[in-house]
């Protein structure tokens, strides 16, 4: 029976196989004109997004998209108003020490040195004060830089949880949608009378247990009358020693031969007497009438089903967005930003504020030695070293502004920007998008049969429905093996499906014709 069963499925499982490979191939896109192969894929070019490194307002976009750049040129201005005021006063600082040197150079009245000492005095404690707070403060601002940097790093963690929510969501109702095919069918079962042939089907089969059940318990019978008629043999007393002895030993190992094969039978009566009694049940199953409890329990447990698949449907709904590309960049950002500035703040405060407060030190202690000293050969010394300590304040500033220029990390072109004029942003907000457009490439994906029509260096050309008639040239540089290479919705289909192996090709396309993302064919010539 089983023979004829497979025969009669074959050429159903053959055609099924059959369809479902001309719908695998299709999906692959690949096809076959004329002696070529061609395959469908995505452009591909080496992306990088730059982000934001500092608190602000936009000010000035210095590039549109399109506009090719080059590493260090300046691609967004921000508003400067707290270090511009910082750099005003601070020239107002270097104005001022320039003119007291001028004026300490025309011999200045010695009647305002007192007024100028109490003054250059206040100044130097306040500006000691001021640096001796900065470094105090050291450590709590480090603390503050590692609270910042495991903050991040959580929310990075707290935002990629919802991937495995998403993946266990859909595995719900995967599970949800099996119970409820499983609960249809068996409700289907209870509620349907069963068809002639399946009744006589049943009987037969119950025959068959009854007929194999009687065979078991004839052998039976035999081997305890075999064990009777050996138990029954007897030596004559005149035979000799050495007979009896074998009669004995042979008898023996007979009547352990046959116990043996009535523990077997023993043993096969049992499995046979459970076989026929279930044979039996299921035969005066199909006679009765379908069971209104059976039937009640089968139709609870279809509802019971549908409900957990509606609430697995609602959970994924819940959470099958997931989060962004940009999200999880900015996040990464962060994290790239606080880690940098709790590095720059473990040797002590940052250098730009501890260079301020050094300067402002020199520049009172320099009042101060100015107010103090004696003649006018030791207040222009002195005066000299004030406008030197102004001038450096002033640098510090304006190394502080040049900050407040984003500049290209890499040469290439810029796809597409995310800030707009006036905007506020934060330190690891996405700003731009770069890519390298002279370096493009494509990934395909060819059936393992195909393996032995591509090569190495094989030449092979690119066309584009916006370019129908232009051939751009592109060459393999990567064949790999098809376990590396098969994506995730063919690795996720019926195991009988084909591998698939992923071959990448470098384009040449000095006109610029092609962008990343564009959807072209590749073709392969045989």
């Amino acid at each position: 029976m089983t023979n004829i069963t497979l025969k009669r499925f074959w050429p159903i499982s053959f055609g099924l196989m059959v369809v479902l490979a001309s719908f695998y191939f299709l999906l692959l896109g690949i096809g076959d004109e004329g002696g070529t192969l061609t395959v469908s894929g995505t452009i591909e070019a080496v992306e990088m997004v730059v982000g934001i490194d500092e608190f602000g307002q936009v000010a000035e976009i210095m590039v549109s998209d399109g506009d090719p750049v080059n590493t260090g040129d300046a691609l967004v201005r921000f508003e400067d108003e707290v270090l511009q005021a910082q750099y005003e006063q601070a020239e107002a600082g270097l104005t001022e020490a320039r003119f007291n040197y001028e004026l300490i150079a025309s011999q200045p009245l010695k009647e305002s040195r007192l007024v100028g000492l109490a003054d250059a005095q206040l100044e130097l404690l306040k500006a000691e004060h001021a640096l001796q707070d900065l470094m105090d403060h050291a450590k709590l601002v480090r603390a503050h830089a590692l609270q910042a940097v495991d903050e991040s790093e959580q929310a990075l963690e707290d935002l990629l949880v919802s991937d495995v929510e998403r993946t266990a969501a859909l595995e719900r109702i995967a599970t949800a949608e099996r119970s409820v095919d499983q609960a249809e069918k068996y409700l289907k079962i209870v509620n349907s009378s069963p068809s002639e042939s399946a009744i006589s089907q049943a009987y037969d089969n119950m025959l068959m247990a009854e007929k194999k059940l009687n065979n078991t318990l004839e052998a039976i019978e035999d081997i305890e009358w075999q064990i009777t008629k050996a138990s029954a043999i007897r030596v004559p007393k005149e035979a000799p020693e050495q007979i009896r002895s074998k009669v004995k030993e042979m008898r023996s190992q007979a009547m352990k031969a046959l116990r043996k094969a009535l523990e077997g039978l023993e043993l096969k009566r049992t499995r046979d007497q459970l076989a026929y009694n279930r044979a039996e049940t299921k035969y005066n199953n199909l006679l009765e009438p379908p069971d209104a409890t059976e039937v009640a329990v089968a139709n609870a447990g279809y509802l019971v089903a549908q409900a957990a698949l509606a609430q697995a449907q609602r959970e994924y709904a819940r959470v099958k967005d997931g989060p962004s590309d940009a999200d999880i960049a900015v996040l990464q950002a962060k994290i790239d930003l606080a880690k940098s500035e709790y590095h720059n703040l473990e040797e002590g405060p940052d250098p730009d504020d501890l260079a301020l407060a050094q300067a402002r030190v020199q520049l009172a202690q320099a009042n101060l030695d100015l107010a103090q000293a004696d003649t006018v050969e030791q207040q222009l010394a002195v005066a000299r070293v004030r406008v030197e300590a102004a001038e450096a304040a002033l640098r510090v500033i304006q190394t502080q502004q040049s900050k407040l220029v984003l500049t290209a990390p890499v040469d290439g072109t810029i796809l597409s920007h995310f800030i707009e004029v006036g905007e506020m942003v934060v330190p690891g907000r996405p700003a731009f998008k770069i890519a390298h457009l002279d370096h493009l490439t494509i990934t395909v994906y060819l059936p393992e049969d195909q393996r032995n029509k591509v090569r190495m260096g094989d030449q092979a050309f690119v066309r584009t429905n916006s370019f129908p008639n232009k051939l751009i040239n592109a060459e393999i540089i990567r064949i790999a093996d098809p376990g590396d290479y098969t994506p995730n919705n063919i690795r996720d289909r019926e195991k009988d499906q084909p591998n698939v192996l992923g071959v990448k090709l470098v384009i040449d396309d000095p006109m610029g014709m092609l962008k990343p993302g564009m959807l072209v064919d590749v073709v392969f010539q045989e």
